[in-house]
């Protein structure tokens, strides 16, 4: 799908877990800039197929007990007010 920003590549598994890894091996091929996966099968097999594509994970469970991070530690040094709308700290 084309927009203005960019290519969107989608994959779909189609009712079928066992395809999720090529499907992420696909998108890897591709050299996407960022895969959005939305469930524990499909982040996995997205951090298998590529240890250097950014993977945004929608609903995934427990993301440090299932092993896809090592901690979910974030740390902000400031805010941008023109999402947040407030001034940063």
């Amino acid at each position: 799908m084309r927009s203005r920003r960019g290519i969107f590549e989608r994959r779909w598994p189609e009712g079928k877990p066992e395809r999720l890894p090529q499907l992420a091996q696909d998108l890897a091929a591709l050299n996407v800039d960022t895969i959005v996966a939305w469930s524990t099968p499909a982040v996995a097999s997205a951090k298998r197929a590529s240890s250097k594509i950014p993977i945004v994970m929608g609903s995934s469970g427990d993301a440090v007990a299932t092993g896809l991070v090592e901690s979910i530690a974030v740390g902000l040094k400031a805010i941008d007010t023109r999402v947040a709308g407030t001034p940063p700290y």
